[in-house]
């Protein structure tokens, strides 16, 4: 059942990143789309062990086959092995790119993408796929598994496997994300308390400029009030000018 439903719900999710085309050209998505593929395969592999785990023959080669691939449970373990990888691939690319942006942008090149895709399976190989097959024996047509020469080095490799893929992963993913997150609000705070400043800048610009403004106006009303253009005479002085001409006109001019 859960290799059924994981086997549609990747299977439908790697589709949908493939024909994406202007999404596999960043690296994130090339990561994702990676991952979804050793899902997938975890999936399928998982309902072919159990599939071929009851399977019975006489040939000597096949018992060998099932036995490397499907006794020992290798195809499955390395590619959930290397999900595990594949997620701490993910975690430390976002965690460089969030928290140290500029250091990202300077120094990553494109080979770090195609490194992050294969280190994965080259985990997957070399932690479960050789030590499995290294260990494996054939004994009476029955697949013995992890027949370590002493208990010693069974328990040496048991706790190596644990501290690598159940200890480590969790605290990188807790590091990683604890520090995304607390960046995360460290710049919406720095953002939120600019937009406060630029608020209230706006504000007292725009109150300097309507005092400025009124000012201005009260200015140039008082101005008018005040200054009015003089004359050159009052109209009582006019009057009497003229009328001193006219009796001036009417005396008599001597002849000779």
């Amino acid at each position: 059942m859960i290799g059924s439903v994981g086997t549609l719900a990747n299977g439908f999710v790697l589709l949908a990143l493939l024909c994406a085309r202007q999404s596999r050209r960043k690296n994130i998505n090339v990561f994702i789309i990676n991952q979804t593929f050793l899902d997938l395969l975890s999936c399928l592999f998982l309902i072919f062990t159990i599939v071929v785990n009851d399977f019975e023959t006489t040939s000597i080669a096949v018992k060998w086959i099932i036995c490397l691939l499907f006794k020992t449970k290798t195809i499955v373990a390395v590619v959930s092995y290397s999900s595990i990888f594949g997620l701490v691939v993910i975690t430390v690319e976002r965690y460089v790119k969030v928290v140290h942006p500029v250091a990202h942008r300077n120094h990553y090149r494109r080979w770090m993408t195609y490194a992050g895709v294969i280190l994965p399976w080259v985990d997957g190989v070399c932690c479960y796929l050789i030590p499995a097959w290294a260990t494996a024996s054939m004994v009476d047509g029955k697949c013995l598994t992890f027949q370590w020469p002493t208990p010693a080095m069974f328990t040496a490799y048991t706790l190596t496997m644990f501290l690598l893929h159940y200890v480590l992963p969790p605290a990188v993913f807790f590091f990683a994300y604890y520090r995304i997150v607390g960046n995360i609000c460290h710049l919406l705070a720095v953002r939120v308390r600019l937009l406060r400043i630029t608020s209230s800048n706006n504000q007292l610009t725009s109150l300097t400029t309507l005092t400025v403004l009124r000012q201005v106006t009260t200015t140039s009303t008082y101005s008018n009030q005040h200054t009015k253009p003089r004359r050159s005479s009052s109209p009582t002085a006019e009057s009497s000018a003229s009328l001193l001409a006219s009796r001036a006109s009417l005396l008599p001019v001597s002849t000779q």
